[in-house]
């Protein structure tokens, strides 16, 4: 678990973004970060993966200070990709995924790579859609294509944690889905805890397990897309632009139905985010309770009532809440 105790960041002491900040961010869990353009997003990043030196405070990676470890022990820990990537006009795609090997191999390994290693370049290039550009150079790639590519770099790397500078910045809508699935898919399958920059609030939605919110008033929130939503946070977000967001207009077409619902409760915030959630997750409204698999009771003041055929269960929090529907739509479909 990377931890933050009283973090303050920014480039120099008089110009702070973010003073006392605190949050973990645990293995297995994907996590969007979302601001205001100039918000902290890249600072924050940057700190985190030992590139900037916190003004004030401690991060620690699994109980130890970041900033007791070299560069070459941290980089056993924490992968980063920025949006900038390197100058690199004489390396070929293969030969830069290789470098992520080297927190864990001797300079001299580099230059002989054991067919081992070859395969875990090609299977990362693979994992990535990129296996056929490995014999291309990395400065010949499109914009796209070497995002893909520093991906790749830093599956080889295999750190516990990996953390990105808006990496959908230069992919189109379909490149995009692909790479927040395949993050998805390396927290999941290998327990990997994902740190991610964005500005598409509604992707980070769709595929974040949690969201963390740089505010214009110095504050970091963290909770699932519903509870902040819930809570206004995400029109403080938006406060100077005039806007608000709107759960209702927001619509997800999952892949897989869960079942169906039908939900109960005055128009209100929390009856907006509660089937925003329903959405998200899959499950579809029914027409009228006598035809739902889950009925669900909404009221004001973070409480729910979901019933089914079997049981009636009580919830008070949105991320019981789903975990609850997120397992009852894995039981009836």
């Amino acid at each position: 678990m990377i931890e933050a105790h009283d973090l303050s960041i920014g480039y120099n002491k008089k110009n702070v973004l973010f003073k006392g900040l605190r949050f973990q961010l645990p293995k297995g869990k994907l996590i969007g970060l979302i601001s205001p353009n100039g918000g902290g997003k890249s600072t924050l990043i940057k700190t985190l993966g030992g590139l900037l030196p916190p003004l004030a405070g401690e991060i620690s990676i699994q109980g130890r200070p970041l900033s007791s470890m070299h560069a070459r022990e941290r980089a056993r820990y924490i992968s980063i990709i920025l949006t900038h990537h390197p100058s690199t006009p004489y390396l070929r795609v293969w030969e830069l995924v290789s470098f992520g090997l080297y927190p864990h191999s001797s300079f001299m390994d580099m230059w002989q790579l054991s067919s081992h290693q070859r395969s875990q370049i090609e299977r990362a290039l693979a994992q990535c859609g990129a296996l056929s550009l490995k014999d291309k150079y990395f400065e010949q790639l499109s914009d796209g294509q070497q995002q893909k590519v520093m991906l790749a770099r830093t599956l080889v790397q295999a750190t516990p944690f990996i953390l990105l500078d808006e990496p959908t910045t230069y992919l189109d809508l379909p490149a995009r889905h692909s790479l927040l699935k395949l993050l998805k898919e390396l927290c999941r399958q290998q327990q990997k805890g994902i740190l991610f920059s964005t500005h598409e609030l509604s992707m980070a939605m769709q595929f974040c397990d949690v969201l963390w919110l740089l505010l214009p008033d110095g504050r970091l929130v963290s909770g699932i897309a519903e509870e902040l939503g819930a809570h206004g946070y995400f029109d403080m977000l938006f406060a100077e632009s005039g806007q608000q967001l709107d759960p209702i207009g927001m619509r997800y077409i999952p892949q897989a139905a869960c079942g169906t619902y039908f939900l109960h409760g005055s128009e209100h915030p929390y009856k907006a985010w509660t089937r925003h959630l329903l959405e998200r997750l899959g499950w579809q409204a029914a027409t009228s309770p006598s035809g739902a698999d889950i009925q669900i009771y909404c009221s004001t003041d973070s409480c729910w009532q979901i019933e089914t055929r079997e049981k009636r269960t009580q919830y008070y929090d949105w991320l019981s809440l789903h975990e609850a529907l997120k397992n009852m739509g894995c039981s009836t479909h």
